[in-house]
């Protein structure tokens, strides 16, 4: 359940002599909401199945259960990827009536409906027996899961109830005090409607799981069946146990693929594509949790923009550091990234706290590019290692903060389209001496002596004959915005374009954000 208590702040701000009955109204609705803190232990209402046509019903709750269950079940040997929904329901007025809901059938579709009116006892009977039928788990029971069974989905019922709170207050219009350029940035970075968008490309299941439902526990468990699933990938282990593993998976982190079978996930490129989204569900998550509703008398935009704390000051375009990344962007598009083009709309100063390691020499302003739905978690908490229990799939040198010199590089990370906006991040990188790496080497992160970063060498890199420099709170930062050419002897190389790896996040200040919007190439 959230933290009632941080929410506990006066949305009603009125002069002593407003006594009139609507401020008497809504103070009386901000008391109740507030005197809920300390007593809630269940959302009041939980809403029924959407293709339900039971009105006037809710989700029948008794002692601390809630009568309504989604379970999964993705096996690919047999191209099955179905749910199953059940949930009793009672009537909102009196007398009560009750009615047993199920839905069934493969993810995506809305499947196969039945609707029963039971009594009570006999609907939580039948429910609990179905429910036990699929699972072979005992309904109300720390839950376990059985091979060849569904597995329960854990829904946050909390997200719902916290909704439902937030109509209690009445959302005044409150003016928007940020630069009209900032506002569109964290409008864009927190539009949950653009993120749910986002993860149906990478055929996550949001109509099953909404956005900041998906538990960190599960989340943790797809990292882990990933990695399994990479070892015996390694091993080229492709019977039995490993088709388990890829079904345990996609039944853990519910995917929607329509008609079509699932990928088999034998290829490592399957690998990353799962780590992206569950990257995504990640930064998903802290979107979710960092923008919720207040009852105070705060703008959303202000809200959000305070919660960042990452300063976000548009660049003039006559200031120099504005003139350097403009060249820097236009200079380092690769030459084999001819899809697209981008155009630069805006440059931010970010000033974020945080440890940074300047006694560590070799500064360099660097490019990182990831998609939309991942930058206010990014902007909130830095950018991110890959978790202990994550394979290591996609990252060639260990896994480290990966940034680039050439722009184009970086944004091809954004998995923007055309005419979509996407953020590419400048940060101030100090790389030390590096180990200088013609192919992939995984163990990187294991450096010698007196090494502080890994930089894979590629066949093309901006001319080291024009780069600039920034001086950056008094350091002088290297700027390699050279135009992109050709080594010699490039088949020496496994990179297209060089690599920038550290690993660790005191060697990271993220000084600039640059919006970009996407163009396709019609030439």
């Amino acid at each position: 359940m959230p933290n009632l208590r941080s929410r506990a702040k006066k949305k009603v701000v009125v002069e002593d002599n407003k006594e009139n009955d609507e401020y008497v109204a809504k103070k009386a609705k901000f008391e109740k909401v507030v005197a809920k803190k300390s007593k809630i232990v269940l959302p009041k209402v939980i809403k029924v199945d959407s293709e339900c046509p039971s009105l006037g019903f809710v989700v029948y709750q008794e002692n601390g259960l809630i009568y309504s269950a989604l379970l999964n079940q993705t096996n690919i040997a047999q191209n099955n990827n179905k749910f199953y929904l059940l949930q009793v329901l009672e009537s909102e007025k009196s007398p009560k009536q009750y009615n047993l809901w199920y839905r069934w059938g493969r993810v995506g579709y809305k499947g196969q409906t039945k609707l029963e009116a039971l009594t009570l006892d006999r609907a939580k009977s039948e429910f609990e027996a179905k429910y036990h039928a699929k699972t072979s788990n005992k309904f109300g029971e720390k839950f376990e899961k059985r091979p060849g069974k569904y597995d329960l989905i854990p829904v946050d019922y909390s997200r719902q109830d916290e909704e439902e709170r937030r109509d209690d207050i009445e959302d005044e219009a409150v003016p928007c005090t940020l630069d009209p350029k900032v506002k569109s940035v964290i409008d864009l970075i927190s539009d949950l409607k653009a993120m749910e968008k986002h993860l149906k490309r990478l055929n996550f299941d949001t109509n099953r799981t909404p956005l900041g439902c998906i538990t960190k526990e599960q989340i943790k468990i797809g990292y882990k069946l990933l990695s399994q699933i990479e070892k015996k990938i390694n091993t080229k282990t492709f019977a039995t146990e490993f088709h388990a593993l890829v079904s345990d998976y996609y039944t853990k982190i519910p995917h929607c693929f329509g008609m079509a079978q699932p990928p088999s996930l034998r290829e490592f490129e399957d690998i990353k594509d799962e780590l992206s989204l569950l990257e995504a569900l990640v930064q998903t998550e802290v979107t979710v949790e960092n923008t919720k509703k207040q009852i105070e008398k705060v703008n959303p935009s202000d809200r959000n923009y305070q919660r960042l704390n990452c300063g976000l000051k548009p660049l003039a375009k006559s200031v120099k550091a504005y003139k350097t990344i403009e060249k820097y962007l236009k200079n380092t598009h690769g030459p084999t990234h001819k899809g697209y083009k981008m155009k630069l709309k805006n440059v931010f100063e970010l000033e974020k706290e945080g440890g940074f390691r300047s006694d560590i020499d070799n500064h360099q302003l660097l490019w990182h590019g990831s998609r939309l739905l991942n930058w206010f978690g990014i902007l909130l908490k830095g950018l991110q290692i890959a978790p202990p229990e994550a394979p290591i799939t996609g990252h060639m040198f260990g896994k480290g903060i990966y940034f680039a010199d050439c722009a184009s590089k970086s944004a091809n990370y954004c998995d923007a389209k055309h005419g979509e906006t996407g953020f590419l991040l400048l940060s101030q990188v100090a790389l030390g001496t590096s180990q200088e790496l013609k192919t992939a080497k995984y163990e990187a992160s294991k450096m010698p002596e007196g090494i502080s970063s890994t930089k894979g060498i590629g066949q093309m890199e901006p001319d080291s004959k024009k780069c600039e420099f920034l001086k950056i709170d008094g350091i002088k930062v290297k700027v390699p915005l050279g135009k992109i050419i050709e080594k010699e002897n490039p088949d020496d190389y496994d990179l297209m374009y060089n690599e920038y790896i550290v690993y660790a996040r005191e060697q990271v200040k993220l000084r600039y954000l640059v919006e970009i919007e996407f163009e396709a190439n019609e030439e």
